[in-house]
């Protein structure tokens, strides 16, 4: 499809998350899905304080569902962290039992206007996962279809896009590398393989008081505020590879 081959170019172009949201919209509104959101569930992003999100879902509904903390019960992120294809949202409320709670949420969003969907999953490196919806508030639209005719494209759209959020969202300093000690390096990557300060002292030959110390200084210069912080964010960064 054109849109979705235009919006890969219009991805690696991106600049800022208002730019991947105008993509996703070139994307998805000529075929009349003009909402759609983009949700990191997990990622060495969200270790270190960040959620990127990128979305028009209506005001009233982001509001709601940050209020009521639908994250948790959200039964299109359920399906979509055991699924690695494009699915409808008809076929979640179909084909799963819904907790009663869950049918409410599914009501509430097409009550807000969200009526029809498609999600894809997306996987990226480090085991982190982001979920792409595009969303149509006509519960007429053919959307599986859809995801038959393109669902090949609409991966490679949803990994562009992602891509493009974590290039974005990560942080500016990628001359981090340069600034740490050999000996930092190493004290984050032996704690990234789940190492004790104790540990990595036996290891290296120095005392658990010194790891520490490099631990501190490791987190002063990624500008994090602990161990588990500056773990992530050296493999998020690429210093690091576990």
């Amino acid at each position: 499809m054109v849109e979705l081959i235009d919006s890969v170019r219009s991805f690696l172009d991106a600049r800022d998350l208002g730019a991947v949201g105008r993509a996703l919209e070139g994307a998805f509104a000529p075929h009349g899905l003009g909402r759609h959101t983009y949700f990191t569930v997990r990622s060495p992003l969200v270790a270190v304080g960040k959620r990127p999100i990128v979305t028009n879902f209506p005001e009233q509904w982001v509001r709601r569902y940050i209020e009521c903390d639908y994250d948790p019960i959200d039964p299109i992120i359920e399906v979509a962290t055991h699924r690695l294809t494009p699915f409808s949202w008809t076929s979640v409320v179909k084909e799963r039992r819904l907790t009663r709670r869950q049918a409410r949420f599914m009501d509430e969003a097409r009550e807000c206007g969200l009526k029809e969907g498609i999600t894809v999953p997306i996987y990226g490196l480090n085991g982190d996962m982001a979920v792409l919806s595009a969303v149509s508030g006509d519960d007429r639209i053919e959307v599986e279809r859809y995801i038959e005719a393109n669902r090949a494209l609409l991966h490679m759209a949803a990994l562009y896009a992602h891509e493009a959020v974590c290039r974005i969202s990560g942080p500016a300093e990628g001359e981090a590398a340069h600034k740490l000690h050999p000996r930092e390096l190493e004290c984050l990557l032996w704690a990234a393989k789940g190492k004790t300060s104790w540990e990595i002292g036996q290891i290296l030959k120095i005392s658990e008081g010194t790891v520490n110390q490099y631990f501190n200084s490791a987190a002063r210069k990624l500008a994090v505020n602990n161990r588990l912080h500056a773990v992530a964010k050296a493999i998020m960064l690429g210093i690091i590879h576990p």
